[in-house]
């Protein structure tokens, strides 16, 4: 399976936001 350079850049930014968002949502309890 060949992931594409986008596909890639999409995934990485879907992981850097999933942990944002699980950082803000541990700040704010």
């Amino acid at each position: 399976m060949k992931y594409t350079p986008s596909a890639q850049a999409f995934l990485w930014l879907l992981f850097v936001g999933g942990s944002f968002l699980v950082y803000k949502m541990a700040v704010m309890l």
